[in-house]
C-alpha cells in the first residue's frame, strides 16, 4: 500500500494472506470502515467481510478498492480470522496513509516597503499583480500616510491559462517586518540565537540566510553546533533559498524587489552565499541559477576590469560602513567569484565560464 495518496484517487489496498500450515484454511478477511475513505465498508456496516480458501503452504492476495475523500492522515485496518482445531486464530494489521491535495504547491511572495514619508523617493503609487493577488500601494508624504490595498483573487486564467486552484487549498499570510534585522551578538555559548527564520525583501532575506549560514559554520568549527540547531539552520537555509528566487530576474540578476532595478553588489552577495551554502543544499540548489548570476556579473565588468554599481542597495548598513565605489565593489565581486570558482570546481559543475581571466583582470585594476 502506498504511503501517500491523492484526494479522490482510485487505488486499492492489497492484503496477502499466508498459510504456513500443512492443511487448508478457510479464512475471513475484514476491511474496517473509515469515514475519510470510500470503500466496500460503507457507512451502514462497521466492516466489510470476504471469505477465502487458502491451500496448505500457499498464499492468496485480496485487493480492496478505496477512494480517499478527505485530506489528512488516516488508518487502514484489516483483520484475518480462521477457525482451527476448535478455536479462532486471527491477525490484525493497521497502516497509516496520508492523503494529499492534487497538483503542486505554488508559493507567491510580494514585498512592499512601509515608507509613509517616502524617504526612499520611490514612486508614490506602486502596483504589483500576481496570479493570486493584486496589491496597490499609495504614499501621501505630506500626510505621512501610506495605503495598501490587497485583493486576493481565485481567477488565475488571465495570467496562467492552464492553471486551476484546487478548492480549499488557497491560503494567505501577511507579515510585517522591522528594518532592524541585524541581531545582537551574545556569548559564544548562546550564538545559536542568531539562527532566525528568513523573511522580507530580496535584501533582508539574504541577510538572514547569511546570518544562519555563517553562524552554523562558526559553531561547527568551534565544536558548539548542536544537532537541533543544525537542523533548524538547514531548514531556514532551504526556506531562504526558495524565497530568494522570487527576486530573481530573467537575466539571472537579483534585486530587492522584482520591479526594482538589479544591483551588482546584491547579485554578487547572493551568488557568494549561494556558492558557500551550495554543498549543504546540494539537493535543492539549482546550479544554473548560480551560473546565470555569474554570467550577468561578468557581462557588466568594464574594460578596465572593474565594476561600477548600476543601482544601489536599500540597506546601506550591509556595506559595513564602506561606500559602493568602484574599488570597493570590484574587490567584493572578486571575493564572490573566488568563492563560486571553488564551489564549481569542488562540485564538478559544467559551465563555460572563465572566472580566472575575469578575476585576473579585476585584480590588475586594483593594483
Amino acid at each position: 500500500m502506498p504511503q501517500f495518496l491523492i484526494l479522490a484517487e482510485n487505488t486499492e489496498v492489497r492484503a496477502t494472506i499466508f498459510n504456513y500450515l500443512d492443511e487448508n484454511l478457510a479464512v475471513k478477511i475484514y476491511l474496517y470502515k473509515n469515514d475519510e475513505i470510500c470503500s466496500e465498508a460503507s457507512s451502514k456496516i462497521e466492516k466489510f467481510e470476504i471469505a477465502l480458501d487458502i491451500q496448505a503452504r500457499s498464499s492468496k492476495v485480496k485487493a480492496f478498492p478505496i477512494v480517499p475523500i478527505k485530506v489528512g492522515t488516516f488508518t487502514i485496518k484489516l483483520k484475518a480470522m480462521a477457525y482451527l482445531h476448535g478455536e479462532y486464530i486471527s491477525d490484525i494489521i493497521k497502516k497509516n496513509i496520508t492523503v494529499l491535495f492534487p497538483g503542486r504547491i505554488v508559493e507567491e511572495a510580494t514585498s512592499l516597503d512601509l515608507d509613509p514619508g517616502n524617504r526612499a523617493k520611490r514612486a508614490t503609487t506602486i502596483f504589483t499583480e500576481q496570479p493570486t493577488n493584486r496589491i496597490t500601494s499609495k504614499v501621501y508624504p505630506e500626510k505621512q500616510l501610506q495605503e495598501i490595498d490587497i485583493l486576493f483573487q481565485k481567477n488565475v486564467e488571465r495570467k496562467m491559462p492552464d492553471a486551476e486552484i484546487v478548492p480549499g487549498t488557497m491560503t494567505h499570510k501577511l507579515s510585517i517586518i522591522g528594518s532592524k534585522f541585524n541581531p545582537i551578538i551574545k556569548s559564544i555559548e548562546e550564538l545559536d540565537h542568531l539562527i532566525k527564520k528568513p523573511k522580507g525583501c530580496g535584501e533582508q532575506n539574504m541577510y538572514y540566510m547569511a546570518f544562519n549560514l555563517y553562524t552554523m559554520k562558526y559553531l561547527n568549527q568551534i565544536g558548539k553546533l548542536k544537532e537541533n540547531t543544525e537542523i533548524r539552520a538547514k531548514n531556514y537555509l532551504k526556506k531562504a533559498l526558495r524565497h530568494q528566487l522570487n527576486f530573481r530576474k530573467e537575466d539571472g540578476s537579483f534585486s530587492a524587489f522584482i520591479e526594482r532595478e538589479s544591483s551588482i553588489w546584491l547579485t554578487a552577495f547572493i551568488t557568494k552565499v549561494f556558492c558557500q551554502s551550495g554543498t549543504l543544499l546540494k539537493e535543492y540548489m539549482d546550479n544554473e541559477i548560480i551560473i546565470g548570476a555569474l554570467k550577468w556579473l561578468l557581462d557588466r565588468q568594464l574594460s578596465d576590469g572593474s565594476w561600477t554599481e548600476i543601482f544601489p542597495i536599500l540597506h546601506a548598513k550591509a556595506l559595513g560602513g564602506t561606500n559602493q565605489g568602484s574599488h570597493t565593489l570590484t574587490a567584493y565581486v572578486i571575493i564572490a567569484l573566488n568563492e563560486c570558482e571553488k564551489y564549481l570546481i569542488e562540485n564538478v559543475v559544467n559551465n563555460d565560464l572563465n572566472l580566472e581571466k575575469n578575476i585576473s583582470s579585476a585584480q590588475k585594476y586594483l593594483q
